[in-house]
Formats: C-alpha cells, structure tokens, sequence
C-alpha cells in the first residue's frame, strides 16, 4: 500500500493482474477499496484525480507519480477516436487510440500546470517502463525502431525508451540528448532536485548536471536482467554492451556506436573488456528465490 511506503496521497490499483482491468469495478484509495462508476476507463479516472491533486497542492512543493498502465494489452479504448475509419485491424486501431488517450492525459497536466502558472516551477518527467511488445505495437507501429528484440528481452529493444524532460527556463526545449540513464537514477535526481539526502545504498546516480547542460556524473556500469525465456544478463559500458544468457554463457559484446542493432558480436576482437564485463557481470546481482537465475 503505497500510503505505508512513504506515500501521502494514492488512488490507483494495488495488483498487478487488476491493473490490466480498464474498466474495474473498484480501486484503492490508500488503504480502502472504493467503487468504480460502471463504464468509467481507468486512464481517464486516474487523469482526473492527478488534475484535482494539483489544483490541491498548487501553493506547496508536490510530487505526482502518474503512471496509467495504458496502452499495455488487453488493448481497449473508451473510443477509436481518429482511428476508427483506419484501414488497421481492430487491435491496431485500439493500440493507437490508447496512445491518443494517454497523450491527451499528458496534455491535460500540462495545460493545468500552465494555467495555474506552475510551469516555471514544476519539471515533468514523461518515460516508459521497457521496449514495445510484440503485438500490435510490433512490428505494425515498427514499436522498438532500429532497436533488436522487444519487450522482455535484454537487447536494447527490450530497455531503450526515451526519457523526455520538460522544465521551462531550465531545461533547454527542443534538445535531445545521447546521456543514457535509468529508472533507478530518478530517485537521486529527484533528491537533488528536492535539496535532500539521497538515502545510502542505491544504484542510481543523480542526472541534475545533465539536465541542466553541464558536466554529466559518471557511472561505471548499467546492469539489466531479464527473466522472460530464460535468465539472461545484460551490461552497459560506455558504449560498450555485453549480453549473456545464463550464468555461464558467453558474452556477446556490441559497440553501440557503430552498431546500435546489436547485430556484430565482436567480443573476440575485446578479450579485456569481455572479461572486465563478466566479471562485474558475476557480481552485479543478488540471489533472489523469486528471480532464479536457472529459470
């Protein structure tokens, strides 16, 4: 219950299965259930109370989490909008007009933000939580672009989503940036940008700099696993991207500067690298009965 973990406010679902219900019968408002109008779509419910909680908190420093499950399947629309005469299969249609719809919720805190002129003052993070999956959104939509795999895998069409940023006055409009970075770095970013401690402990690594075009913080190493299919492990250096499929496998190496594909394993021309990589790689993880590493 997110009210238990540091949350003072919260209204969405508490499980992951209900949560691809669109149109449920109930939601949790902190620790209690309450009922849901019959017919009523969830991104749409979830927009309007993110809305009424900013008029609330206007005069004081908030933090919104907003995070509509839309446009994961099952796909379905409260309506196909200017998809409905497509010449697209129905799943097709439905996929673009959940797109629509969380687009027009986007738009909605924006305009909000804007007429309660908070613009200035409140930074707007808009990311997605992996790659397309593999239907409709792949290969219809072309979902994951140049990228290899989709959702699920730990090749960059599993991981790589944009990270857009929004802070007028601060952050330059209309840039976009090859500073890669990950969702545990957004705690200590927000820390920073919070002015408070970052707590002890955590992976992530404050991007503030980067944001404001400065001197970018350095890492040595991203690390992904996946458990889809098998385990299989995945490591960022620099440029530089390892993939390995069981604990004992080898490592495939792809430079991403000239082969963002992963298409040309070369890790036989990088002995060094690949021993550098599977070595953080052996250390990278804990054991966890949830997440085997022999499934």
């Amino acid at each position: 219950i997110p009210t238990l973990q540091g949350f003072d406010e919260w209204y969405g679902f508490l499980n992951q299965d209900h949560a691809l219900e669109y149109y449920p019968d109930h939601l949790w408002r902190g620790p209690k259930k309450v009922a849901v109008e019959k017919g009523a779509y969830v991104t749409d419910l979830f927009t309007l109370e993110a809305l009424a909680f900013i008029r609330k908190h206007r005069n004081e420093p908030f933090y919104l989490y907003f995070t509509p499950t839309t446009p994961h399947a099952p796909h379905d629309a409260p309506h196909l909008g200017e998809y409905e005469n497509k010449p697209w299969k129905p799943e097709h249609k439905a996929y673009a007009a959940m797109v629509a719809n969380f687009d027009r919720a986007v738009g909605a805190i924006l305009a909000l933000l804007k007429e309660l002129r908070l613009e200035s003052e409140t930074i707007v993070f808009c990311t997605s939580d992996n790659g397309a999956g593999n239907k409709p959104g792949l290969p219809f939509f072309k979902g994951t672009g140049p990228f290899r795999a989709a959702k699920g895998d730990v090749y960059e069409g599993g991981h790589r989503v944009p990270m857009i940023v929004r802070w007028p006055g601060r952050v330059a409009a209309g840039k976009s940036s090859d500073y890669p970075w990950a969702f545990y770095d957004f705690l200590p970013t927000a820390a920073e940008l919070a002015a408070v401690p970052v707590p002890k402990g955590v992976d992530g690594i404050s991007t503030v700099p980067a944001l404001l075009g400065k001197a970018p913080n350095k890492r040595e190493f991203f690390y992904w696993e996946g458990h889809t299919r098998g385990f299989h492990q995945a490591i960022r250096i620099d440029n530089w991207k390892g993939v390995r499929h069981g604990l004992k496998g080898e490592l495939e190496l792809y430079d991403l500067k000239s082969d963002i594909a992963e298409s040309r394993n070369v890790a036989a021309a990088h002995p060094e690298l690949v021993a550098r990589m599977t070595k953080l790689l052996d250390g990278a993880r804990t054991p966890n009965e949830d997440y085997p590493s022999s499934s």
